[in-house]
């Protein structure tokens, strides 16, 4: 393989990201220290940044001038995100999580409790801090990865149906370590429990989802970044009990289903466009 073709490859993007994430992720699970001791949180952050260092360090330094101004306008650019598609970005997720909860509730599966999302509408200081704290530590550098460089690479070769669901599947087995590292957000389920399996299906489904948002967005990373936001932040919001990640899970799986059906472009592979 030519180097500018092993540089230009997805596959080059996917094969560094775990080597650098697993590395470092296994070596926070391995020392048997909990998150909030600083060297558990190093190699968490270190880990939890391959997508944006892989990502970013091949957009920049390995793809030319052309490719590396692209790839940073796509970040800063709303103007790709036109008219109702800011309300998919902004309100799917958000709405989806909603559905569930209520429809468990409606279903007399579970209990809503709204108490968490109170308290912190009750303090926008801590609401505000919250919502940067998830921006900048997950949807921000991650999607510079995900959708930003590695989605666009593979629209070029595959659908983008085909290359979601690549994303999706790579992007669900990425987390497997940080379940083995005490306190973090992933260990609360538990290693291979069943919220566990929920969680990397609607992982999977996810990436569908943000890959047809991104793709129709003029592969918008800003997009990207915000329906990535929505996810975590409503997370946070709204408590999810089994049986609503349950409802949720199926909610997603109908999405995508219409999403095969429907989406004829997602079917093609798309011509390689520098815009």
């Amino acid at each position: 393989m030519r180097r500018s073709t092993f540089w230009n490859s997805p596959a080059t993007f996917f094969l560094l990201t775990f080597l650098i994430s697993w590395t470092f992720l296994f070596a926070a699970a391995g020392s048997g220290q909990p998150m909030g001791r600083s060297s558990t949180t190093i190699l968490f952050t270190i880990g939890a940044g391959g997508p944006f260092l892989v990502g970013s360090g091949l957009a920049l330094f390995a793809n030319g001038k052309a490719y590396r101004h692209n790839f940073l306008r796509r970040i800063v650019d709303f103007k790709r995100i036109r008219g109702w598609w800011w309300a998919v970005t902004l309100l799917l997720f958000p709405a989806l999580n909603l559905a569930a909860i209520t429809l468990a509730q409606w279903l007399g599966f579970a209990q809503t409790d709204f108490s968490a999302a109170l308290a912190l509408f009750s303090n926008p200081a801590g609401l505000l801090s919250l919502a940067v704290f998830l921006f900048f530590f997950g949807p921000f550098p991650e999607e510079l990865g995900w959708r930003g460089y590695a989605q666009e690479r593979l629209n070029r070769r595959v659908s983008p149906l085909a290359a979601s669901l690549m994303i999706g599947v790579v992007w669900a087995a990425w987390h497997v370590p940080m379940y083995l590292i005490p306190g973090s957000y992933q260990n609360q389920w538990g290693f291979l429990s069943q919220v566990f399996w929920i969680r990397c299906a609607s992982i999977v489904l996810e990436a569908m989802l943000m890959g047809w948002v991104f793709t129709q967005t003029n592969k918008s990373t800003l997009a990207a970044i915000l329906i990535h936001f929505t996810v975590n932040f409503s997370g946070e919001l709204l408590e999810m009990p089994l049986p609503a990640e349950i409802i949720r899970l199926g909610l997603l799986s109908a999405l995508v289903l219409l999403l095969i059906l429907f989406w004829k472009d997602g079917r093609q592979r798309l011509a390689a466009i520098s815009n």
